[in-house]
């Protein structure tokens, strides 16, 4: 919470009614702030400016400031976007003012988190919030993208049952929701823990604690209505609490006294130079080469797992020209892109080569009448020149 430092402030109201004066409020004590009561914009709220009013109001009966008891010397109003700890929050001095608007537009197709306290020239009361709303516009449903992912990353460890899955939306709007595919199985045929936002929010927790020590396949589709758009790529993380110990590097020395040994990512070390290739053959285009000795993290691979795909290069490659220190099957599978076409040259006819002879009689040596290498069907005359069969 901000600390303020303010002279103190006497503020006197004079409210008469029927020929009658009631008391004039003071400044609250510190001991006398409530945590206001966020009003508008509601929870999950779409606001149509990109300048909204924030308000509140007093939430104990008890003291309805700043009417008869007491008054907060002013305000303190946080603000921030979901994906970012910035406060572009401020002030609002005045206990008779409860409402605020910021001082620049906020980003459009955007979720924001808001809170407010009172304060008094001795301190802040308590916090209420955070108070979640999005900015507009929508999205047409009609154009639709896939979402990117944020975290957890792919290939990663996590060390929670209950990990918060994180996506961002390309353009600056709001799909009406999100569907999260969630499954043990890449093809996502086991459905149980999927789910949906139910509003614009770029963030969501597994309806039920995931298994510890298993990998886990992830995507996000934006929806509108009953339509459903592209789903995102597809990424995996791994549960691990702290007691799981896969994958083991090929040597493994134990440590004695007995402690928590952490997981090793996969990982591809290649014995001799090789090529990173865009797919799972050697048809592909090379993407790029490594060195003998060097290594690269592994986080999927082909059906049969006879190639690895690295992220980090988005290429794959052939298991046989190193070492892998993980089991292929365990990765998520990465089907490869379809074959680029051959170039045009690599489709046309060849060129036909003009003959080196016309007829018969350009052989000029018996033996070359012989060979009638053009096939004009040739023999050679008493003459002693080449001429045709009759």
């Amino acid at each position: 919470m901000k600390k303020h430092l303010l002279p103190f402030l006497i503020l006197v109201i004079s409210v008469s009614l029927s020929g009658c004066n009631l008391p004039s409020p003071t400044t609250c004590t510190t001991g006398e702030l409530v945590a206001p009561a966020q009003t508008s914009p509601a929870m999950w709220a779409v606001v149509g400016s990109l300048s909204p009013t924030l308000s509140w109001e007093s939430t104990d009966s008890s003291v309805p400031y700043p009417y008869d008891s007491c008054f907060p010397s002013g305000y303190n109003v946080s603000l921030r976007l979901a994906t970012s700890s910035f406060d572009i929050g401020g002030d609002n001095y005045g206990g008779y003012n409860r409402d605020w608007t910021p001082a620049s537009p906020l980003a459009p197709g955007s979720e924001y988190h808001w809170g407010v306290n009172a304060f008094s020239p001795t301190g802040d009361g308590p916090y209420a919030g955070d108070r979640v709303f999005f900015t507009g516009p929508m999205c047409a449903t009609g154009a639709l993208l896939a979402p990117l992912l944020n975290n957890p990353g792919n290939g990663t460890i996590v060390n929670t049952v209950q990990p918060l899955l994180t996506w961002d939306y390309p353009n600056p709007c709001l799909p009406q929701g999100y569907r999260i595919d969630l499954s043990t199985d890449s093809s996502f045929a086991d459905t149980s823990l999927s789910g949906g936002t139910g509003n614009p929010s770029t963030s969501w927790f597994p309806g039920s604690d995931l298994t510890n020590c298993t990998w886990y396949y992830w995507r996000v589709a934006p929806i509108n209505g009953t339509t459903l758009g592209p789903f995102s790529i597809t990424r995996n993380f791994m549960v691990n609490t702290g007691s799981c110990l896969y994958p083991l590097p090929d040597v493994f020395i134990p440590i004695e006294p007995l402690i928590t040994i952490p997981p090793f990512l996969p990982e591809f070390i290649f014995d001799l130079n090789g090529n990173c290739r865009i797919g799972d053959s050697q048809l592909y285009p090379v993407r790029t080469s490594f060195l003998a000795g060097q290594a690269i993290p592994i986080i999927g691979r082909n059906e049969h797992g006879s190639w690895l795909y690295t992220g980090k290069d988005e290429c794959f490659v052939s298991i046989a020209i190193g070492k892998f220190n993980g089991d292929p099957n365990l990765l998520p599978l990465i089907d490869s892109p379809p074959l680029p076409e051959p170039p045009p040259e690599a489709t046309k006819k060849p060129t036909r080569v003009p003959p080196s002879y016309n007829s018969c009689s350009d052989y000029s040596t018996q033996d070359l009448c012989k060979q009638d290498p053009e096939g004009f069907g040739c023999y050679w005359g008493q003459n002693n020149v080449c001429v045709p069969l009759q």
